[in-house]
């Protein structure tokens, strides 16, 4: 059974939560509170066509592992709204010609979506614009303080250091491969902002460098209880002449923290899971 027929008896309005679960089984990662479930099935991917039950496959037929992946979002009264569904062809094949058009997967459903990266199979949950600002708008935990991370522009780092501590896949930026018509690749680029939810007082916030590019910057900024502030990294390229010198992309960054949003910020979805991790309170 293809994904596509695994998910035709879903109804938006008319097929409840229950209903979805019973015919998916339960969702590799869900929220009450943010309004979805994420099914994640493994498969076959045979000539291109995704199967996700065991099945035998013909001796001397190309065929890789995939997985198919189902993001639904769910109304107040539990009602599906809106929902999605695509594959990912494993997550070690970034380096082949992309499959049935694309090496990546981003999926949206309402005000909820998807993706996981071309580059390191980050997997990533975020809200729109419009979910965003509704939860920052309401009131916060009165004992911490919240530092909403972002890029400037579509190139952004993808690892974030705070407070001297292990390297995190944040802010981020999915980076889609995908074939144009013509039969040639483009890339798209989409970025994100993060939400890091920090006790109040003096922190640092480092882009660590690199074995790719020259991209490094750092801050240090205060915060008080209930604080929310910005932090906008900004990326600009170097001298391309140089590149070959060091043989790493000639870019330079730095990190801007104030009480305003960026104009840049207006427009960007946020992430609320990254890489097994919550970046918000899953049930507030």
């Amino acid at each position: 059974m293809s994904l596509q027929e695994k998910t035709a008896p879903i109804v938006v309005d008319q097929t409840d939560r229950a209903a979805v679960r019973q015919l998916l089984g339960e969702p590799w990662l869900a929220s009450e509170y943010w309004r979805f479930d994420l099914f994640r099935l493994s498969g076959k991917d045979v000539r291109a066509l995704v199967v996700l039950v065991p099945l035998p496959v013909p001796a001397g037929v190309f065929s890789d592992e995939v997985r198919g992946y189902v993001l639904v979002n769910y109304n107040a009264n539990g009602k599906v709204s809106a929902f999605d569904r695509g594959v990912t062809h494993g997550e070690n094949l970034s380096w082949r010609t992309p499959v049935e058009g694309e090496d990546s997967i981003l999926l949206m459903a309402g005000e909820n979506g998807f993706a996981v990266e071309s580059s390191n199979h980050t997997p990533s949950v975020f809200v729109s614009a419009t979910r965003r600002s509704d939860y920052l708008s309401a009131p916060q935990p009165g004992d911490k303080c919240t530092v909403l991370v972002g890029c400037k522009q579509d190139q952004c780092s993808n690892t974030l250091v705070l407070d001297a501590g292990a390297p995190r896949p944040l802010p981020g930026a999915l980076s889609r491969i995908r074939k144009t018509a013509e039969g040639g690749i483009e890339v798209l680029t989409q970025t994100w902002l993060a939400p890091l939810t920090l006790q109040p007082g003096q922190h640092r916030l480092e882009i660590p460098s690199n074995a790719l590019t020259t991209l490094q910057a750092s801050t240090e900024f205060s915060c008080g209880a209930g604080d929310l502030v910005y932090a906008a990294i900004e990326v600009k390229s170097g001298d391309k002449g140089q590149a070959w010198h060091h043989r790493k992309t000639q870019v330079h960054g730095s990190i801007d923290v104030s009480g305003a949003m960026p104009e840049a910020f207006l427009e960007q979805p946020m992430l609320i899971w990254r890489g097994d991790e919550w970046l918000v309170p899953k049930e507030p």
